[in-house]
């Protein structure tokens, strides 16, 4: 799953507006990471992680700070 698929899925049924408006964006701006026209959400990705009250990490990577933890620990247990 891309960052956009994250987006997307945490943007879920409210209006992208009311992210488009977080950002001060325009609302097209929205439109245009969908069909591929721009990638400039890659430039947000602290205020779109803070928006929907997740880590950046799991907008990239798609893990949460948990997992994150749990593979950490798992490491730390084969060494």
């Amino acid at each position: 799953m891309s960052i956009l698929d994250r987006i997307v899925e945490l943007l879920g049924e409210q209006d992208q507006k009311k992210l488009t408006d977080y950002l001060h964006l325009k609302k097209s701006a929205f439109t245009d990471w969908k069909s591929g026209k721009s990638n400039s959400y890659r430039k947000y990705l602290i205020e779109i992680s803070e928006f929907f009250g997740v880590s950046i990490d799991y907008l990239v990577y798609g893990i949460s700070l948990i997992q994150q933890s749990v593979r950490w620990e798992s490491t730390q247990q084969v060494q």
